[in-house]
């Protein structure tokens, strides 16, 4: 199977939020095969960056992440690609919550989880307003503008990437059963990617009793992950 792109304006869903200024959008499958996908980033905003495997998390990065992740994850949303940067590749949009007519750039701005930025290649039609409440957010101290030392050293995750000794893992997280957890990849319909945020590990698992098809990852897995997929429901 193939991932289909999506129309540069439209209607949508939510499907995964990567960071807090990152979402990949899902459209109606309109037939066979898999949904059209597109990922964006907000325009005119810039949040932490997260980690992976070769380097650790900015300051706030997780915070700004799961802010955005609770407020937009599976919501119907309208969208609109404002601009593109070809050096990257990457898609800028205005996104908006049907319920409410929310624009997620201005909400992270003002939560203080991502800070608004110019460009040369275009700007959100929000931009001044997201500029408001970033000074307003700023001015509060708010999310990535607290100037507190340790709380700064604090925001940032240390995470295991690697479960090596899966067996030896079993009996703690039994043992604390039921454990919270934030599932990162769908892989297919019977295993997932999840990081245990009271153990700071991303952890594969397979549900147990259960047995589906198989995608192939050459043809049909999608890094991106499945359905709620990077950043899914907890």
């Amino acid at each position: 199977t193939v991932v289909r792109t999506m129309a540069k304006a439209g209607f949508a869903r939510v499907k995964a939020v990567l960071s807090g200024d990152t979402l990949v959008l899902v459209g109606n499958s309109g037939g066979a095969g898999p949904p059209p996908e597109l990922q964006v980033t907000l325009a005119s905003l810039s949040a932490p960056r997260l980690g992976n495997p070769s380097r650790g998390d900015e300051a706030w990065a997780w915070a700004s992440r799961e802010f955005l992740r609770k407020l937009a994850i599976n919501q119907a949303v309208k969208f609109k690609v404002a601009y593109r940067v070809e050096s990257i590749k990457r898609d800028f949009a205005d996104v908006t919550l049907t319920d409410g007519n929310r624009n997620l750039g201005v909400e992270m701005a003002r939560a203080g989880w991502a800070k608004v930025k110019s460009s040369g290649d275009g700007k959100s039609a929000a931009f001044d307003e997201m500029t408001a409440a970033a000074a307003e957010a700023e001015a509060a101290g708010k999310g990535v503008y607290n100037t507190d030392a340790e709380a700064s050293a604090a925001a940032v995750r240390t995470v295991e990437w690697r479960t090596d000794d899966a067996a030896a893992l079993l009996p703690t997280l039994k043992a604390a059963s039921p454990v919270d957890a934030v599932v990162e990849m769908v892989r297919d319909g019977a295993s997932l990617r999840a990081y245990l945020p009271a153990f700071g590990r991303m952890v594969n698992f397979n549900m147990a009793g259960v047995q589906c098809p198989r995608l192939n990852a050459a043809s049909g897995g999608r890094k991106r992950g499945g359905a709620g997929g990077a950043g899914g429901d907890s």
